[in-house]
């Protein structure tokens, strides 16, 4: 594993969900959360050079269940409905805060409904 992804892994943490375990890196910070959600295939570590820019801010991202990181079950029927309750069962164990009743302008299906409709959800994508 390269001396970069070593360092990435170092400074996280798995968290444990239904299905397994996921990868998770955050800080605390004043205002609301920045949620850092990565595409596919890809993973977290895409996040490594912008996070120092968040210095001061609360930010979470976390590698999707079978890529990066996390756990890779097999055989496993993989869905986004999946991968979107993986991220509020740990936005809301990390206590992410948001401004409320926000809806992202821009993203995919799972960002929309992570962030949808839900009061207390994450601010930011």
């Amino acid at each position: 594993m390269p001396s970069g992804v070593c360092k990435w892994r170092d400074g996280g943490r798995w968290a444990s969900t239904r299905s397994a375990s996921v990868f998770v890196r955050s800080a605390e910070g004043v205002g609301p959360t920045v949620l850092l959600l990565h595409g596919n295939p890809s993973s977290s570590y895409d996040y490594r050079m912008v996070v120092p820019q968040l210095a001061g801010r609360a930010w979470l991202t976390l590698d999707f269940l079978g890529v990066g990181l996390s756990d890779k079950p097999r055989p496993h029927r993989y869905s986004l409905f999946e991968q979107a309750d993986i991220v509020q069962t740990v936005c809301g164990r990390d206590h992410v805060r948001s401004r409320g009743d926000r809806r992202a302008r821009h993203g995919n299906v799972r960002d929309h409904r992570t962030a949808g409709p839900r009061p207390g959800r994450p601010l930011a994508i």
